[in-house]
C-alpha cells in the first residue's frame, strides 16, 4: 500500500466529513426559521416545534462528537504515515514480500543489487532464472549471508528447535542450507558478476537493494522486513522505499545535525560497512 495514496484518501474523507457537518448545520438554521415562522402564524405549534428543534441539535451534537473522534482518529493515521515518509518508507507490504512487480523490477533493470539475508536458499532458489538472466544482461549482484560456523547460526539453530520446527529436526540444519547457498552461488559466478561474503556479527534485517539509472540519476529503492531471525519474513511486514543518490549526501550530512534517518540510506550505508569488513576476493 502505498503511504501518498493513504494520506489522500483520509483527507478526502475529513473534506466529506465537513460536507457533512455543514449540511447538519443548515438543518438547524431551516429548524429554526420554520419554528418561528410557526410562533408568528400559529403560537400553539409553538411547543411541538421546539421539540422538534430540541431532538434536532440532540442529533447534531451527537454526530459532532462522532465525527470529531473521527477526525482525531484519521489524523493520528495520517501523521503515524507522513512520519513512516520522513523515514523514506513509501510502501507497506502486508504479507512480507516483494510485489512479484517490483521483483521483476529489480531483475529486469537494476545496475546492481545487494541482499543481506541469513540464508537465501528459498529466494534463491525461487529466483534462479531471474537471477541468470540479470547477470547474463551485466547487472552486478552481491549477498551478504551469515556465516554457517557462526555463534549466530547456532543460537538460531538452537531456537528453532526448541519451538520445535519440524523442518529443522536435523542439527545445525541451518549451516548445511548457507554451505548450499554458497555453492549455488559459486555456480552462477559463470554467468555473470555474483559475489558473497559471510558475516559472523548480529543479524539486523532482511533486505533487499537495487541501483537503477533513472532520469540521469540513480535511484536506489529497497525493501526489508522487520523480523526476529527464527520467524519466517513471510509472516511480518515488509517497507518500501527510495532515494535519489544526489540527494544522499544532503541526507548525511543533515542526519548529523537533526537525527532523521532515512531507512533506505541507513540499509545501503550498513550494507557497504559489513562488505567492506568481510568481503575477500
Amino acid at each position: 500500500m502505498k503511504l501518498k495514496a493513504k494520506v489522500s484518501h483520509y483527507l478526502l474523507t475529513h473534506l466529506a466529513i465537513i460536507l457533512f457537518i455543514l449540511s447538519i448545520i443548515a438543518i438547524i438554521v431551516l429548524c429554526l426559521v420554520e419554528a418561528f415562522t410557526s410562533f408568528l402564524d400559529n403560537t400553539k405549534q409553538l411547543s411541538s416545534e421546539l421539540v422538534i428543534l430540541s431532538v434536532s441539535i440532540f442529533e447534531s451534537l451527537l454526530f459532532a462528537f462522532v465525527i470529531n473522534e473521527e477526525i482525531k482518529k484519521n489524523r493520528k493515521i495520517t501523521k503515524q504515515s507522513l512520519n513512516l515518509e520522513r523515514k523514506g518508507i513509501t510502501k507497506v507490504i502486508k504479507n512480507g514480500k516483494i510485489p512479484s512487480y517490483e521483483l521483476e523490477h529489480f531483475f529486469n533493470d537494476a545496475l546492481e543489487i545487494k541482499i543481506m539475508v541469513v540464508c537465501g536458499k528459498t529466494f534463491l532458489l525461487n529466483n534462479e532464472k531471474a537471477f541468470i538472466s540479470a547477470l547474463k544482461r551485466g547487472c552486478k549482484i552481491k549477498m551478504l549471508i551469515a556465516n554457517e560456523n557462526s555463534d549466530f547460526i547456532k543460537e538460531i539453530t538452537e531456537q528453532l528447535n526448541q519451538v520445535g520446527y519440524k523442518e529443522n529436526d536435523k542439527q545445525n540444519e541451518q549451516s548445511e542450507e548457507i554451505t548450499f547457498v554458497k555453492d549455488k552461488l559459486n555456480e552462477l559466478r559463470k554467468y555473470g558478476d555474483i559475489k558473497y561474503a559471510t558475516f559472523d556479527t548480529e543479524y539486523r534485517v532482511p533486505f533487499y537493494l537495487g541501483y537503477f539509472n533513472e532520469d540521469d540519476d540513480i535511484t536506489i529503492k529497497g525493501y526489508f522486513n522487520m523480523i526476529l531471525p527464527v520467524a519466517s519474513p513471510r509472516d511480518y511486514l515488509m517497507f518500501g522505499g527510495e532515494i535519489k543518490r544526489s540527494d544522499k549526501e544532503d541526507y548525511i550530512y543533515n542526519n548529523a545535525r537533526t537525527n532523521n534517518h532515512n531507512m533506505i540510506v541507513d540499509l545501503e550505508l550498513h550494507f557497504d560497512y559489513l562488505w567492506g569488513k568481510y568481503y575477500r576476493n
